[in-house]
């Protein structure tokens, strides 16, 4: 038996029952076992097997890694950030202010800057964890960035190696970065790869790849778009219409315009006045169904003809009706807002705008919904000085952003730097409830308050940090919304001071 099995057997038996037999080697292991006192069962063990660990480990060459070593990183043409710029960055992935990231990238980039060496790992990972701020991430990362993401797979993202082997090996999120980046380069060649797999798909990617097209969408992708109108996923068709129904000259938006002149009678009354008659359908067919019609209502109130009447009026284009009554835009709303069929009218109308990104119907459509979801999905569309303008004039009328009050959810959806004309309206209106309700309920202030402090013109944020602090001078008077909104806004302003400099 050799000598570590004697060591192993004794310490499985025991000392007391089996005492260490040891024969000793003549080598040097031999010198360092003699060493050992005999009368110390115990000790004699534990020398023995340190021992003779020891001097095999000694005797043991290390690994060798048979790879080659990568090749060296290119240099770096941009500059690096300062030391404080990446203080708050560190901050930020702490989960410090972290609603800021977008912007702190945004500012570097366009300061020509990129990340210092020590967080790139962790701004890598973040772009692995969030897609939302990949393309923020790509300018920041700089040639080290670049070539510490091609020796670690999951950064991948960072490196933008679209083949169309991704197309075939890769994730559903992986396949949807690709396709959007080849659909970006070559409308044509992403329409045939989504068309040679599409059996193959399943239900739910086949639905998310539809909506790459709406990025270059023309009527060389009418063809397969009618082809997806046959799936037999509902989600499918409803995204196949939508597209179709968004190209002016497709056979969709035709048929669905044969369908609904004669269901629409502009007129005059007896008394001279401008009508619009409707008429409902009678019955939904199969035809109708493939290219979008929903047989029944989503809502209560809303009866199954008039329903399928507003569903093909929403995938016109409303300047249709312009042209085939021979009235102006506000007079052929305002026909419609006399007559019974108000609401049908103004809802299809208004999903037609939305669809065709129509701004001059919008904007007329916009001030007759009472519907919040509609009026925000109609308000989007506008250019931004127009989204400002409206929401001052709803500040100007009611300072208030409480939950019941329409301005709130226009300003969320206006998220985005704005002008320091609205920046100055928005700080009016929280001077307003610091010095009347001082925010109470905090929980339903807390994230909206956030997103203010995103948008502010920062030039503005030193006279609001000094406007509030003074409605609130009073350490009572205070709330804790109060105090996140001005520490968020501060070093919002040092963050992008300091990228400035």
């Amino acid at each position: 038996m050799n000598l570590w099995a004697e060591i192993i057997n004794t310490a499985l038996i025991g000392c007391e029952r089996k005492p260490l037999a040891l024969s000793m080697p003549t080598d040097q292991l031999g010198l360092l076992l003699a060493q050992l006192d005999q009368n110390d069962r115990e000790g004699t063990l534990l020398g023995a097997a340190a021992v003779f660990s020891l001097y095999n480990r000694a005797g043991s060459l290390p690994l060798k890694d048979t790879q080659s070593l990568p090749d060296a990183c290119e240099s770096d043409t941009a500059g690096c950030c300062s030391k404080r710029a990446m203080i708050h960055l560190a901050m930020m992935l702490r989960g410090e202010y972290e609603i800021l990231l977008p912007e702190w990238l945004s500012a570097l980039s366009s300061a020509g800057q990129r990340a210092q060496a020590e967080l790139l790992p962790a701004v890598l990972e973040l772009g692995r964890k969030r897609e939302e701020l990949r393309e923020a991430i790509l300018p920041v990362l700089g040639a080290r960035g670049r070539w510490l993401a091609a020796q670690n797979p999951i950064w991948e993202f960072a490196l933008k190696r679209f083949d169309e082997t991704l197309w075939e090996t890769g994730s559903s999120k992986q396949r949807r970065m690709f396709l959007t980046d080849l659909r970006s380069r070559d409308v044509d060649r992403a329409r045939e790869l989504l068309s040679s797999t599409w059996a193959q798909e399943s239900p739910k990617d086949r639905a998310d790849f539809l909506t790459v097209f709406e990025n270059g969408l023309n009527l060389e992708d009418q063809a397969f778009l009618e082809f997806a109108l046959d799936d037999r996923r509902k989600e499918v068709r409803r995204a196949a219409a939508a597209l179709l129904a968004r190209l002016p000259e497709s056979a969709l938006r035709n048929r669905m315009i044969d369908r609904v002149r004669p269901l629409l009678i502009f007129k005059l009354n007896r008394l001279k006045r401008k009508i619009i008659e409707v008429i409902l359908p009678e019955a939904i067919d199969k035809a109708m169904q493939r290219d979008g019609v929903e047989p029944k209502p989503y809502s209560q109130g809303v009866g199954e003809r008039a329903w399928w009447l507003q569903q093909m009026l929403g995938m016109i284009s409303p300047n249709v009706w312009l042209q085939v009554s021979g009235w102006d835009l506000s007079e052929l709303i305002a026909v419609a807002k006399r007559g019974e069929w108000k609401s049908l009218l103004l809802d299809g109308w208004s999903q037609a705008a939305c669809l065709c990104r129509d701004i001059e119907w919008a904007d007329a459509l916009l001030a007759e919904t009472d519907k919040q979801e509609q009026a925000l999905s109609l308000f989007q569309i506008l250019p931004y000085p127009r989204q400002e303008s409206f929401i001052i004039e709803l500040l100007r009328n009611s300072p208030s952003l409480s939950f019941d009050k329409p301005a709130r959810g226009y300003v969320v959806a206006c998220s985005r730097p704005w002008s320091a004309k609205l920046s100055r309206a928005l700080v009016n209106s929280l001077v307003y409830h610091a010095a009347t309700d001082r925010f109470k309920n905090g929980w339903m202030w807390s994230e909206f308050i956030g997103n203010i402090g995103c948008c502010l013109d920062p030039a503005l944020i030193p006279e609001s940090i000094s406007r509030l602090t003074e409605v609130t001078k009073q350490s009572a008077e205070r709330s804790g919304v109060i105090e996140q909104f001005l520490n968020l806004i501060q070093f919002r302003y040092e963050m992008l001071k300091e990228i400035k400099q």
